[in-house]
C-alpha cells in the first residue's frame, strides 16, 4: 500500500474551460497549452525563451512525469527527452506512483496537478505516449494572445 500520495479529488480540483466561457464571473488564471507535432524539446524551450527560467537554478521539481518511472526504457527517453535542455532529472515528479489507487487515471490527474503549482513556476508534462505533445502550464498575462499565436505557428 502507498500511504503517500495525493488524493485524486485534490489534483481534480481545477476547471478547464474556454477563455470565452463565463461560469459565476470567474476569470482564467492560468493557461494550459500544448503544442502538438514538436519532437525536439531543446527547439521548443528556445521558441517559448524557457532556457534562462529561474526554476531551472533550483532544486525543486516541475516536470511531471506521466509514465511508470520503474521502467528502464522510461528512464533513458527521460535522459534523451531532456538531454538539451536545463531540465535535470531532480526536476521530475513521478505522479503515477503517488496517486495510490487511482493510477489508471494518472496521466489525466498528471495533467490536472499541472494546475496548482505557483505562479512563478511553469510546470511541464511529459510522457513517453506523448513524446511529439508537449504540454505546459503559464500564468494567464497581458501577452497570451500572443502565447496562442506561437503555438499555431
Amino acid at each position: 500500500m502507498i500511504k503517500d500520495y495525493i488524493p485524486a479529488e485534490f489534483a481534480a480540483s481545477c476547471l478547464l474551460a474556454d477563455p470565452l466561457v463565463k461560469i459565476q464571473e470567474l476569470e482564467p488564471t492560468k493557461a494550459l497549452k500544448v503544442v502538438v507535432g514538436q519532437q525536439d524539446t531543446a527547439k521548443l524551450f528556445n521558441n517559448f525563451e524557457f532556457n534562462d527560467l529561474p526554476q531551472h537554478e533550483g532544486d525543486e521539481p516541475y516536470v511531471l512525469i506521466l509514465s511508470d518511472q520503474t521502467d528502464v526504457k522510461v528512464s533513458k527517453k527521460l535522459q534523451q527527452h531532456f538531454l538539451q535542455t536545463p531540465v535535470e532529472p531532480h526536476h521530475y515528479i513521478y505522479v503515477k506512483s503517488s496517486l495510490g489507487h487511482t493510477q489508471h487515471l494518472a496521466d489525466i490527474y498528471g495533467f490536472m496537478l499541472s494546475m496548482h503549482f505557483p505562479e512563478h513556476i511553469i510546470p511541464f508534462v511529459f510522457g513517453e505516449n506523448t513524446v511529439s505533445a508537449h504540454t505546459f502550464v503559464q500564468s494567464i498575462t497581458e501577452n497570451s494572445e500572443d502565447d496562442a499565436m506561437v503555438l499555431n505557428n
